[in-house]
């Protein structure tokens, strides 16, 4: 059996997007997110650092900033970060 990897998030961009362009003209851009869960004494806030590539992230560049309401169909994808070794998960979308 196959296995699935999606994810769904509707939340906030925390700060304004890092767009950059590749050699072969094709734009990436970055974004950090916060969504909310829970209520009361319970209310959490998580973070997550969000890719668009192509399209995707020509829409991002044109009309994201800090601030906009956001929602993301993508999966995940785990990285191990240089120098700590530690595996955290980057959201990228297709």
């Amino acid at each position: 059996m196959k296995g699935i990897n999606k994810v769904i998030l509707v939340g906030n961009v925390w700060k304004d997007p890092v767009v950059r362009t590749t050699k072969n003209d094709s734009k990436v851009a970055q974004v950090s997110m916060v969504t909310e869960s829970g209520y009361g004494e319970y209310k959490k806030a998580d973070w997550h650092n969000v890719v668009f590539f192509g399209k995707s992230a020509e829409v991002v560049d044109n009309y994201v900033t800090k601030g906009t309401n956001l929602y993301v169909e993508g999966s995940i994808d785990y990285r191990t970060v240089p120098y700590t070794h530690m595996t955290l998960p980057k959201i990228n979308t297709v």
